[in-house]
């Protein structure tokens, strides 16, 4: 019974990371285009196309590692599980970052606060982009050194018996190695919800400052602000959801030939799958790239003679 059970959640498991590889790779590959064609990309598209491509490479990256654990779980951890677990803690910080990046110039850019420090950052946060990308690649790098430090001094992730399997799991998700992982994304982290709650207060200003004014004053401004705070807000709940799904999981320890492995699994990579369905909708550009690239599709072609 154990065997289909576990073809069905893995089967559910490569389906939802296919899901994020297809979004990730379409932003990546469509924004990579725009910048080959002409030489340049707006700043909030050079946070989206980063951002893309660190989870682009993060499902690649978990689609590997979910075969090669289903094929030879043994083998796995004698010899890759280490190296996989710091790639895969750095692609989570680079994700991390850039989503924190996205968050704050969103921030900047529509909310009216009039702080002079705000007003300042608000005008020099297209150019600091760039540095801005550079800063979040060092710091991620950075973050990773305690984790590989620990593994270099650790003799027991070194271990290789005939139950490395079950001792590696324990090992990596002890609490020795919890806080190395998860303080670094903790920053990120704090910096989406504090970016959020400010566009949201900025909105609710707004909008009571509107109140004394007929509704056509509205349009521009608010409408602005609201599709800011709706694509931040759903931002922000795939992050938690990823968040919290990261630190539960890491807490369990299944067995790596458990199918239950594969449904945590699904579960967790749900966030990060998702929301590249929402840079699609909520990106003109994207979006008008996704429906011009639908229009090849036979199937999504209206067929002649029809209403």
């Amino acid at each position: 019974m154990a065997a289909p059970l576990t073809v069905f959640f893995f089967s559910l498991y490569l389906l939802v990371l296919l899901m994020g590889i297809l979004g990730d790779g379409f932003i990546v590959g469509l924004l990579s285009r725009e910048w080959v064609r002409s030489r340049e990309l707006p700043p909030c598209d050079k946070i989206v196309a980063s951002l893309g491509a660190s989870r682009f490479f993060m499902h690649w990256m978990s689609t590997l590692n979910g075969i090669c654990i289903l094929v030879s779980p043994r083998s796995y951890c004698s010899t890759n599980v280490f190296y996989s677990g710091i790639l895969w803690i750095l692609l989570n910080l680079f994700s991390f970052w850039f989503a924190a990046g996205l968050s704050v110039f969103y921030c900047l850019k529509i909310a009216t606060f009039t702080h002079p420090l705000f007003l300042w950052l608000k005008q020099k946060i297209s150019r600091m982009v760039p540095w801005l990308l550079i800063g979040s690649i060092l710091v991620s790098c950075v973050s990773t050194l305690p984790f590989i430090i620990h593994y270099s001094t650790n003799d027991t992730w070194k271990n290789k018996s005939r139950n490395s399997t079950e001792t590696v799991a324990k090992t990596f998700q002890s609490l020795k190695i919890l806080p190395l992982i998860f303080i670094p994304l903790c920053v990120p982290f704090l910096l989406l919800l504090i970016s959020s709650v400010l566009l949201t207060t900025s909105l609710w200003r707004h909008l009571k400052a509107m109140q004394h004014h007929g509704p056509g004053l509205q349009d521009c401004s608010t409408k602005a602000h609201t599709c800011a705070l709706t694509t931040l807000a759903s931002f922000l709940s795939f992050y938690v959801w990823y968040f919290i799904s990261l630190i539960v999981t890491s807490t369990l320890t299944i067995p790596f030939d458990s199918p239950w492995l594969w449904l945590v699994q699904l579960l967790s990579f749900l966030g990060t799958t998702c929301h590249p369905v929402l840079l699609i909708w909520s990106n003109p550009k994207i979006r008008g790239g996704l429906e011009r690239g639908l229009h090849y599709i036979p199937a999504c072609q209206t067929p002649c003679g029809t209403a």
